[in-house]
């Protein structure tokens, strides 16, 4: 991705460093989970232009015309030993994900294995052992208690039964390859929820044993890793956030941004930040290497810790009598999966207010109500609930999976993320209080930083508009009719925002991640 907003797709020679573009550039475009064909003379990848499922498309290594060989496609694909087949995974729905095989020219597809909510196949790809005989893929899981966890499952080609290939858990795993030998595989997963991203895994077929093989401070990306031939080196990405509060008039004006974080190492707001009745900021920070909640002044002065446990805080969201600040967090056991907490604006008295949260939340304007969204074991999906900030039982809104809540001035709408039944796919939306069915429905771009937020007057939604890079907010009308974009900044990723009470300023958290190819070459 280039500076300019361009992703591309790239071949690059690893004697010389000599680089060849094989898929130009565009704007907002996903391009990922690249695998090459047995024989080198063919890269398949994954295509969105965001309007449409991802696609599975192939392209020359020396570039040339892409082409589409299939119309949905939710996982890096990957090669049989003979290259004449690849295995991948796809989504069926909200609640089942399934692996397919089809001929390397995307024909002949045959369904081989699912998974079904609690459980199922992440997107960062199987591998074919070099036998042919098994497919290795990343399985996630909710447990009874409600934890997420993640294993790693072998399919067997001819039945498609499913295995445990170790018996290892992890908080987070992503993608998997065979090395040549067969006798064991890399794995790029995180063994704890604080962790800053993956390392690197060795484990042992077929006694299950699992080695971690990398320790580094900056982790690695989940979907990108690659081997050799003689599986003597690894290719891996490392994968920084760098993030910044900045604050800019509400109409816009960008020409004096107010950069309010001291660095942007501290990827300050990147998961969560909200506005105090006296202006101020409570913010996500990961200063000292762990996820903490911090708070300042407006203008960047008076910052100051709120917690400090060894848990993950994140998504705070401040009640507007100033009395309160409720967020979610790993607490108290640390595992892969958060609670709905509720503090004083101090950080003392530290009561929880639900067993679990899945998603951004709101506090109501006269204070009362919290609501946010989590899981619902009956029907194995996402709803949203609304809970008192003073304690008691969760009250469910939908039926329908329903995240990144917002309430609006007055506490009569909320807007959020949710999925259109009617229509199978997902959409932004507005219910009235009580929750039930959406009673609007807007189509504007949905990217992985895009909450939605109210304007001060509650005529707008505000919210990330195309392309991502570089990011700017829009508004779009609860009326209808076509956005309208607000800020006009160059560069980087805007990863939230939010208005001041007072409707004069617009705060926002803007940064770009940091990738470095890296090749991991075995000591003999």
């Amino acid at each position: 991705m280039g500076d300019d907003g361009n992703r591309t797709l790239s071949i690059r020679q690893t004697a010389t460093g000599d680089t060849i573009p094989i898929v130009p550039g565009s704007k907002g475009n996903v391009l990922k989970g690249t695998t090459f064909s047995p024989d080198g003379n063919f890269v398949y990848y994954l295509f969105s232009d965001r309007t449409k499922r991802t696609s599975l498309h192939q392209v020359s290594s020396l570039g040339g015309m892409p082409k589409k060989l299939l119309d949905a496609c939710d996982g890096t694909a990957a090669f049989s030993p003979d290259g004449k087949q690849i295995a991948y995974m796809r989504e069926d729905g909200e609640l089942d994900t399934r692996i397919f095989i089809a001929g390397s020219d995307g024909t002949g597809e045959q369904p081989l294995a699912s998974l079904r909510v609690p459980e199922w196949f992440t997107q960062s790809g199987p591998s074919w052992s070099p036998d042919g005989r098994t497919i290795a893929i990343t399985a996630g899981e909710l447990t009874e208690a409600g934890v997420m966890r993640f294993r790693l499952l072998a399919v067997d080609v001819g039945s498609g039964s499913l295995t445990e290939i170790t018996d290892k858990r992890w908080a987070e795993a992503g993608r998997v390859v065979w090395l040549p030998d067969g006798n064991s595989l890399i794995l790029m997963a995180a063994e704890r929820p604080d962790e800053t991203g993956m390392q690197a895994w060795r484990i042992n077929y077929p006694s299950g044993e699992a080695i971690r093989i990398t320790n580094d401070v900056n982790g690695y990306d989940d979907t990108s890793l690659g081997i050799t031939a003689d599986g003597r080196t690894l290719l891996v990405v490392t994968k920084q956030t760098f993030s910044r509060l900045e604050s800019i008039p509400a109409t816009g004006d960008i020409t004096t941004p107010l950069k309010l974080s001291q660095s942007d190492s501290t990827q300050d707001g990147f998961v969560g930040f909200d506005v105090l009745k006296d202006g101020g900021i409570v913010f996500s920070s990961f200063q000292d290497g762990r996820h903490d909640l911090w708070a300042m002044n407006s203008d960047g002065t008076g910052r100051r810790r709120l917690t400090s446990d060894g848990f993950w805080e994140g998504d705070p969201a401040a009640s507007p009598d100033g009395r309160y600040i409720v967020f979610r967090s790993n607490r108290p056991d640390g595992q892969m999966m958060s609670r709905l907490w509720r503090m004083d604006s101090d950080g003392g008295n530290v009561v929880q207010l639900a067993p679990r949260a899945d998603s951004s939340l709101s506090v109501s304007n006269d204070g009362n109500s919290v609501i946010f969204s989590a899981w619902h074991d009956e029907d194995k999906s996402f709803a949203l609930w609304s809970v008192s900030i003073s304690g008691g039982e969760p009250v469910r809104l939908t039926t329908i999976p329903f995240n990144q809540p917002a309430y609006a001035p007055g506490d009569q709408r909320i807007a959020g993320y949710f999925s259109d039944t009617s229509e199978g796919r997902w959409r932004y939306g507005v219910l009235t209080a009580a929750g039930g069915e959406p009673i609007a429905r807007f189509d504007f771009p949905s990217f992985q930083y895009a909450w939605v937020r109210w304007t001060p007057d509650g005529k707008d939604l505000s919210h990330i508009g195309a392309p991502p890079d570089p990011s700017n907010i829009w508004l779009q009308s609860i009326d209808g009719g076509e956005p309208r974009k607000l800020t006009d900044f160059k560069t980087d990723y805007i990863f939230r925002h939010a208005w001041s009470r007072d409707g004069k300023t617009l705060y926002v958290v803007r940064g770009r991640p940091a990738f470095d190819i890296v090749l991991l070459k075995e000591e003999r």
